[in-house]
């Protein structure tokens, strides 16, 4: 039973992460204007908007996948840089505390999906020897 909850919390986590991200980086690829407006008032190039998106893509789709956990590893890190890059700009661009709050609470997310994904990973190790 205890396997099955933190499946379901590591299932809804990264879920709740993977997804806006996956939106995220498709309006930085094409370059939605409120994106790139942001990047800017932060102090970011536009062809800054284009690599970020790529990355959080890239990113968002390994984290959904199971078949290679370095990757998916690597992406828990990538994110991990891209929330606190995010508090330091919103921090740095003088933003209020309710729009430097949402990198904070995605960092709390991943912190949850990386620590179930870690902890069923390594249960999955111990029952199967």
């Amino acid at each position: 039973m205890k396997n099955n909850k933190i499946n379901y919390l590591h299932n809804i986590s990264t879920f709740s992460l993977a997804l806006p991200m996956f939106i995220f980086s498709i309006l930085l690829i094409f370059g939605a204007p409120p994106m790139l407006d942001t990047l800017r008032r932060l102090g970011y190039e536009a062809y800054f908007a284009h690599m970020l998106g790529g990355f959080k893509f890239i990113g968002s789709i390994a984290l959904i996948q199971k078949k290679y956990p370095r990757l998916k590893e690597h992406a828990y890190a990538g994110f991990c840089f891209d929330y606190i890059a995010a508090i330091v700009s919103h921090i740095n661009a003088k933003d209020p505390f309710f729009i430097i709050l949402a990198p904070i609470i995605a960092i709390c997310i991943l912190t949850i999906s990386y620590l179930s994904w870690s902890h069923r990973v390594k249960l999955t190790e111990i029952f199967s020897r």
